[in-house]
């Protein structure tokens, strides 16, 4: 039983925690905005829930706002208007690959004169991995280029050669496999394939985007790699999510095709089928 002595301190802490609970508000419009008057409002992240909708979540002087994506180019505005740099908002839309990627990439591009430096350089980068703005890689060292993946993309993009060694300089294992799906950006699609056909026999957690990059270049070897992907839960999520989107009965036939007696791997196999025959229809 809680001693009558401690009530008023308990009490207080609950009462804390309740105007903690409370400062969690919602923003739909430019309207919403408004009501935080000069506050500032920082970004804190996004996600997607059950409905695929993509949620943000911005910060105003300590309140949560959970925002959607109009509210988003509205806090753009807003962030422009104030301090001239309304970039990290239309960044995260597009790095969240929301309904309006293409409209928040197009007002980055319309605004980049008008952002501070760190601000222009942040949204060069994402335009360049978008294959936007290439002529600019001018603007950013050799060190910068081939040190941050999505200017190497960039790189790769405009055709540089000397990114080629770059990017398969970083293709060893043990590694997630971020930058696999770049291969398929080299001119020598031979070297593309040795490489990708190498990562999805001897790594696992690249086997899945590396089985990918083998599919985009025609290689109908690319399912070989299945039981290697079938071994590693992160590559098993790529591929799935990889392969929805080029599911066919000719890329059905190349996975049912692979020959195999463990009972894991056809389990496996056949669930993957079913999905994505059930994502097709």
């Amino acid at each position: 039983m809680m001693r009558m002595r401690d009530a008023p301190k308990r009490m207080a802490v609950l009462a804390s925690l309740s105007g903690t609970a409370k400062k969690r508000e919602s923003c739909v419009d430019a309207k919403d905005l408004a009501a935080y008057g000069n506050r500032p409002l920082t970004l804190r992240g996004w996600g997607s829930s059950g409905d695929e909708q993509v949620h943000f979540t911005l910060d105003a002087d300590g309140t949560t706002v959970d925002a959607n994506e109009a509210c988003m180019f509205a806090a753009a505005e807003l962030a422009q208007t104030r301090d001239g740099n309304g970039a990290p908002f239309l960044m995260a839309v597009v790095k969240a690959k929301a309904p309006r990627e293409r409209e928040a990439l197009a007002l980055l591009k319309q605004n980049l004169d008008r952002y501070p430096k760190d601000g222009r350089r942040d949204a060069l980068r994402l335009l360049m991995s978008r294959g936007l703005e290439l002529q600019a890689l001018s603007e950013f060292s050799v060190e910068e280029r081939y040190g941050n993946d999505d200017l190497l993309e960039a790189s790769l993009l405009a055709k540089d050669p000397a990114a080629v060694p770059q990017l398969m300089s970083k293709l060893s294992c043990p590694f997630s496999g971020e930058l696999v799906s770049l291969l398929s950006l080299l001119n020598d699609k031979g070297k593309a394939k040795a490489e990708a056909k190498r990562l999805s026999e001897m790594c696992p957690r690249a086997s899945g985007k590396a089985a990918l990059v083998l599919l985009e270049l025609k290689d109908p070897k690319w399912a070989a790699a299945l039981p290697v992907i079938q071994a590693d839960p992160f590559s098993k999520h790529e591929l799935e999510r990889g392969l929805s989107p080029k599911w066919s009965p000719a890329v059905k036939q190349q996975v049912m095709a692979v020959a195999s007696k463990d009972e894991a791997f056809i389990k496996w196999r056949e669930e993957l089928v079913r999905r994505l025959d059930t994502t097709a229809r």
